[in-house]
């Protein structure tokens, strides 16, 4: 994750020489493996960044709506490694079933659900998050929350039950041992 901060600190810092820069502001939810966190919370301090990132720690699932209504973009930065590469992105899907657009990695399970409606995909690279979070920025206008929550509809939990568990559990049922 400090990868992202560092791209979105040096994107912020580009935004701030242009003319009427837009308010900005980064708030990252969960606390990451091995004091990640701690770190995190320097490099804040350090820079001064305060009132641009925050840390929320974490927050239970029955709170996280509070936070994707007052998002516009929904960040699912997965570090590029073997171990994640088919891993399915809870946190995509999550922000896609919100309508946020998202900006994330090109794991192979993001690839599958990333497109030029509802977002972008970049790799895991500083460079790679500034451009993609300029790219994104001038694409924002063009977005439309309720298309992105309706290409997601299959991935409800309610389709995801009616569609594919229910049925299993069905024919599971139906097998005499």
């Amino acid at each position: 994750m400090m990868v992202f901060i560092k791209g979105f600190h040096q994107f912020y810092l580009e935004l701030l020489n242009k003319p009427k820069p837009k308010p900005l502001h980064l708030t990252i939810i969960g606390d990451g493996p091995g004091g990640e966190r701690d770190e995190i919370s320097a490099y804040i301090q350090k820079n001064k960044l305060q009132e641009v990132i925050s840390t929320e720690g974490y927050v239970h699932n029955d709170l996280l709506h509070h936070y994707f209504r007052k998002s516009n973009i929904g960040v699912s930065f997965i570090p590029i490694t073997a171990y994640y590469q088919d891993q399915p992105p809870t946190k995509t899907y999550e922000y896609l079933l919100s309508g946020l657009a998202v900006i994330a990695t090109a794991t192979n399970e993001n690839v599958k659900i990333i497109n030029e409606k509802n977002g972008l995909l970049i790799q895991d690279s500083t460079e790679d998050v500034v451009s993609g979070l300029q790219i994104l920025a001038s694409r924002m206008e063009t977005y439309q929350p309720e298309e992105i929550r309706h290409q997601m509809e299959d991935h409800l939990w309610i389709r995801i039950v009616q569609d594919n568990l229910k049925p299993y559990l069905i024919k599971l049922l139906s097998q005499k041992v």
